[in-house]
């Protein structure tokens, strides 16, 4: 996927991409030389995340600081987020509506709830189908050992598929769609190396989702939640964790969805 499609999507409310993926497509091009960043995307993605945060309300108790060397402009940006990350806290009391969720994996807050998947199941007893042509595609940009439910992999796909290759990790991100239902969205997959695989699967979910749904299913803990609008769901496979954002879908249906990650 190439810059202009990039910022294409970002400009695009049809596919939310999470905001871990937009900052990770910042850092990248904020490591770049100061000659070859493209200023657009940078500012985009600061927009987007301004948004993001704003929205959902959110606290971060610890922000990894950043060194690298970089035009004063591009410290700024940076630095700019990271503010933004810790001074927008406004509380607000959440209803959530939830059916038999562990209280080892979901810790419920009064403004947000939070998921360490690394308490549930995380050990898939099989893999997609390797005759699937989107896992076909995946394996040719080397994501390999994937596990999705069979329902999407019968959904349109875009073959710009987006690899962001990092340190630590490889992350492929998907837009899909099913010309049927209308269902839209994304899949984020992202494989970390066993030396950071301790901090996977985990992470906080804004006061915008309020229904909360577990499923375990195929060796894996599915965490799924959503608001009247969208839903997503989570899960962990080792060192592969698992994003997938559905648009004109209900709780309900993507319980289903989930139900066929067999």
């Amino acid at each position: 996927m190439d810059i202009k499609t990039i910022i294409a999507v970002l400009n695009s409310e049809s596919f939310p991409f999470p905001l871990e993926e937009i900052e990770r497509i910042m850092d990248a091009e904020l490591e770049k030389d100061p000659a070859e960043m493209d200023d657009e995307l940078v500012d985009l993605c600061m927009d987007v995340l301004e948004k993001g945060y704003v929205k959902q309300k959110q606290n971060r108790e610890q922000t990894e600081k950043k060194h690298r060397r970089i035009k004063l402009r591009r410290v700024l940006v940076a630095a700019a987020i990271i503010a933004l990350i810790i001074v927008i806290a406004v509380p607000i009391a959440a209803a959530y509506t939830r059916g038999e969720v562990s209280d080892k994996i979901v810790q419920f807050y009064s403004d947000y709830f939070h998921i360490n998947l690394r308490e549930g199941d995380t050990n898939a007893n099989h893999y997609s189908d390797e005759n699937s042509d989107l896992i076909q595609e995946l394996q040719k940009r080397g994501v390999s050992d994937v596990i999705l439910p069979s329902d999407l992999l019968n959904y349109d796909y875009s073959k710009d598929i987006f690899i962001q290759e990092g340190d630590n990790y490889t992350s492929a991100t998907i837009t899909i769609e099913d010309s049927e239902s209308k269902i839209h969205g994304g899949i984020v997959i992202t494989q970390y190396d066993e030396i950071i695989s301790s901090a996977t699967g985990a992470g906080q979910v804004s006061p915008e989702f309020n229904r909360i749904e577990q499923i375990n299913i195929n060796g894996l803990d599915v965490i799924i939640f959503g608001n009247e609008d969208k839903v997503a769901m989570r899960y962990l496979d080792n060192n592969t964790d698992y994003y997938i954002t559905l648009d004109n879908c209900d709780i309900y249906k993507a319980v289903e969805i989930a139900n066929s990650l067999k």
